[in-house]
């Protein structure tokens, strides 16, 4: 398994946000949870299903 550290998942994430049009504000604290639950390996069933 690789591992990537938290600030390039949230690098990532935060790009990825903005790119689809979040502000800042909101792209800053998703990008934070999103990395945080993959750090913390919590996946939910609608994230692995597709849904929403």
């Amino acid at each position: 398994m690789v591992r990537v550290p938290f600030q390039t998942l949230y690098d990532e994430f935060y790009r990825v946000l903005v790119a689809v049009g979040l502000t800042g504000a909101e792209a800053e604290l998703c990008a934070k949870l999103f990395a945080e639950n993959q750090l913390l390996r919590l996946w939910t069933l609608r994230r692995l299903s597709g849904v929403g």
